[in-house]
């Protein structure tokens, strides 16, 4: 009996043994499997699985009984193992030629006992070919990170534009900065799907602006504040946008600079600018009451220094040829200095209507209303401040358009436009323009344009339109490098009636251009007279 125990507690002990055997070479073969099939060798990875699975207790329970099963599944376990080892790919056989080539050629040159010329160059070991495996987990890693950036690039484009375009009329209107959260939201859409979108809102906004330059440029500060938060402010798609509005603010302030000079718009008074003469009498004097208050009024302004003066204007009479005389009509003409007048008598003044008016009292008692006129002392810097304004004026029209242009995708890229030069003046390309000219196509329409100091050009335009009635404009323009023609801005047109002259406007705009051959095109924005217009040099 105790033999007979022996030996069954030892048959138990085996099976016991074989069971963890399999289960150990089950799994370590399965999981071998699962790491082919991962580096792309994937008959090698199914035949290791299925290797493994025909070694598993819980499978062989599972499979009929048979006389030997479980020595013959074993046997076929190893089979299909070692059978799984075919499908491993090969290093490719050119590699191996180099390196048994390289290996004869080390054998043959260690069997030679003389050694090789020093001049042959010595041919170094070429380096071992990686393992195809290695390879094809590099290949598996590369395509997986190759497709999570594709996904990326899918869901950046995928966006709601209505929401998106929601929100920039929002922060626009509002005048509002962007939040971090806003932020992180919209800077995942890509900049070449955000930019269209971002103009074509902007640009609403430009035009309903109309010529407020002064608007639009702070509406544009906002809006590049707005992009810049989302892709940088540096290097992204609207720098050529940007140039455009800085230039743009430049101008203003420099005609600000200038305009502070003034009392009035220079624009008006160049319109109401002119030179008569007049008949000065005295100096208007500050009246106060005669009482306490009048007292203190003097005594406070005889501390307070005078830098401008008030003057008595007649109109100018002739009793004799060469004699003038004061007539009846009189105005007052302020003076930005105290004594422009040395004595009384007659004198050619320039000077504009500044429409407002001041009571004057006389000896006896009696108060008159008279017109107020500005005396415009040095006509020369005012004649070069004019033209420096309406040159200013001409180049914010231009980048106002070449603005609007980019905004709609009319004309080039904002790379394009961030290489274009600025405005100068060149002297020599607008001596083109210089003379006299006729049109083509009318006999009546005439031009003659003069270069008034190497900068400004003068532009007289006339047409006949019957025996007793013509049409006048008068322009100062400034050559454009960028156009390669004249700019002006604030044209004036007047119409004279049979000898009686009237003025039309005096907020004309436009360019005169190289046209065919020598001929000149006039571009007119304010009404488009010379729209079928072509000048050529007159006889």
């Amino acid at each position: 009996m105790l033999s007979q125990s022996f030996f069954i507690n030892w048959g138990e002990m085996m099976k016991l043994l074989g069971k963890i055997v399999r289960w150990i070479l089950g799994v370590l073969w399965i999981l071998c499997g699962v790491s082919a099939a991962g580096a792309n060798c994937l008959e090698t990875g199914i035949l290791l699985g299925i290797s493994g699975l025909l070694l598993l207790p819980p499978v062989i329970n599972k499979i009929p009984e048979f006389r030997h099963k479980r020595g013959i599944l074993t046997a076929g376990s190893i089979a299909v193992f070692f059978l799984s080892f075919v499908f491993i790919p090969l290093p490719d056989a050119s590699e191996a030629v180099v390196v048994d080539d390289t290996a004869d050629e080390a054998a043959q040159a260690k069997s030679e006992v003389k050694p090789e010329p020093a001049s042959e160059p010595v041919q170094s070991q070429p380096a071992k070919p990686e393992p195809s495996a290695k390879k094809s987990k590099e290949n598996a890693k590369d395509a997986k990170t190759a497709a999570k950036s594709e996904k990326k690039e899918e869901a950046s484009e995928k966006f709601d534009k209505k929401a998106l375009k929601e929100w920039l009329e929002e922060k626009l209107s509002q005048n509002e900065s962007v939040t971090d959260k806003e932020r992180k939201k919209w800077e995942k859409v890509k900049e070449e799907a955000f930019l269209p979108i971002w103009k074509e809102i902007v640009l609403e906004d430009v035009e309903s602006l109309g010529n407020d330059y002064d608007r639009i440029v702070y509406h544009m500060e906002q809006a590049q504040d707005i992009y810049g938060a989302l892709y940088g402010f540096e290097g992204n798609q609207i720098s050529g946008i940007r140039q455009i509005v800085d230039d743009l603010s430049a101008l203003l302030d420099e005609n600000k600079q200038l305009r502070s000079k003034y009392s009035a718009d220079l624009e008006k008074i160049n319109a109401n600018y002119q030179v008569a003469s007049f008949y000065i009498t005295q100096r208007l004097e500050q009246s106060y009451s005669d009482n306490i208050l009048g007292r203190l009024q003097k005594e406070v302004d005889s501390y307070q220094p005078q830098n401008a003066s008030d003057w008595v204007a007649y109109d100018v009479e002739y009793i004799w040829e060469d004699t003038p005389t004061a007539g009846d009509t009189f105005r007052i003409i302020h003076v930005d200095s105290l004594n422009p007048f040395p004595q009384q008598g007659a004198y050619e003044v320039a000077y504009y209507d500044t429409g407002s008016t001041t009571q004057i009292s006389n000896s006896r008692g009696f108060v008159q209303e008279v017109p107020v006129y500005q005396m415009i002392e040095n006509t020369t810097e005012f004649e070069n401040d004019v033209s420096e304004c309406l040159y200013i004026n001409g180049l914010c029209m231009d980048n106002y358009h070449l603005l609007r242009q980019i905004l709609s995708g009319e004309v080039l890229s904002e790379q394009d436009v961030s290489q274009l030069p600025t405005a100068e003046i060149d002297a020599d390309s607008g001596k083109f323009f210089v003379g006299k000219w006729a049109d083509a196509n009318s006999e009546w329409l005439y031009m003659e344009i003069t270069c008034k100091d190497g900068e400004h050009y003068q532009i007289e335009i006339s047409d006949r339109l019957s025996s007793s009635e013509f049409v006048t404009w008068s322009f100062t323009g400034v050559y454009d490098a960028r156009i390669d023609g004249l700019v002006y801005s604030g044209g004036k047109r007047c119409d004279l009636y049979q000898l009686e002259e009237t003025v039309s406007y005096t907020d004309g705009k436009g360019t005169f251009l190289h046209g065919e051959g020598q001929s000149i095109l006039w571009n007119d924005n304010k009404e488009g007279y010379g729209e079928y217009a072509s000048f050529w040099q007159a006889e």
